[in-house]
């Protein structure tokens, strides 16, 4: 069965002034807000350390699942590892505003690493798409030579990190 606790409730309202824990199963989740009979789950962790946050159901090969709204038609790419679900669903990334170094995504396959990366202001706040082949840990984003960059007067460089045109690209052979 259902074992509760660190319930802590107002007497004369029912209601649950701090979250708490119920242990089902081989999982655990906790709960917030209601009260013991309406309950509200805000995490679930599965036996085999799936995350559920909003949802108890993470997706089968998902480690998070971040559940916010309802979303009736749903295809999730079986192998995410990272699921966000909601009617609007977004991931925002955010960094200082100075430095070479704002936000950015690597995709990494072995020893080869794509990064997209919003570069600061001392790299006038370049959007790149940028590349590096790397057999060690290290700040691949930054290592990332750009191979296309997007400017914030939209010039887009394919082979050069300062366009001067609408679309320039550089070949130097």
């Amino acid at each position: 069965g259902d074992n509760a606790f660190g319930a802590i409730a107002n007497p004369a309202t029912d209601t649950l002034d701090f979250l708490y824990g119920v242990s089902s199963g081989d999982g655990f989740d906790l709960h917030g807000g209601g009260n013991m009979t309406s309950r509200v789950k805000a995490l679930s962790i599965a036996s085999d350390g799936r995350i559920g946050i909003g949802t108890d159901a993470p997706s089968a090969n998902t480690v998070l699942h971040a559940k916010k709204g309802t979303v009736s038609t749903k295809y999730i790419d079986s192998a995410s590892t990272v699921v966000i679900e909601d009617t609007e669903a977004r991931l925002q990334l955010v960094a200082d505003n100075s430095g070479s170094n704002a936000a950015g995504i690597t995709l990494s396959n072995g020893s080869k690493h794509w990064a997209v990366h919003h570069r600061g202001p001392s790299e006038s706040n370049l959007l790149a798409f940028g590349y590096v082949d790397s057999t060690t840990t290290a700040d691949l984003l930054n290592q990332s030579v750009p191979k296309m960059v997007i400017d914030t007067d939209g010039h887009v460089g394919v082979g050069t990190d300062d366009p001067a045109f609408r679309f320039h690209t550089y070949h130097p052979t």
